[in-house]
């Protein structure tokens, strides 16, 4: 298995990337990113904040988190990963070299991760046009 954007074009690392947040009134959007919005953004802000919580706020901690997530939850997997820094690069690698999580800490982020994806679920529902009754 092949897991493409693991960090979520950086979502994931608590560091919304200003190339994925789109101008005010922008039809233009990068590959991938077809829906992100400020909104979404700030709701995936909103719900790492448990994780911070959970397993602090360290540089590289919410990294090391969402990397070792993926790699851990699929047998025999390869994740790519972008970068647009030799500091990303260094913190990517670098935080793939302490210990593997726990089961209970796997439990803990597929939670916090569940829920961001429902809060951005119901915002979306919420967001869309209701049908005209007649």
């Amino acid at each position: 298995m092949i897991l493409a954007a693991p960090l979520a074009h950086g979502l994931l690392t608590g560091r919304a990337p200003r190339s994925t947040m789109l101008p005010p009134g922008s039809t233009v959007r990068p590959r991938g990113m077809t829906s992100l919005t400020p909104e979404k953004a700030a709701r995936v802000t909103a719900g790492l904040q448990t994780l911070r919580v959970h397993f602090g706020n360290e540089p590289g901690t919410l990294t090391r988190l969402a990397l070792l997530f993926c790699l851990q939850k699929a047998d025999h997997c390869t994740a790519v990963v972008g970068f647009t820094s030799r500091a990303q690069l260094e913190e990517s690698f670098g935080c793939l070299s302490g210990p593997a999580l726990t089961a209970t800490e796997l439990e803990v982020i597929e939670k916090a991760y569940a829920q961001i994806r429902d809060d951005i679920e119901q915002h979306s529902r919420r967001q869309m046009p209701q049908p005209v009754r007649s």
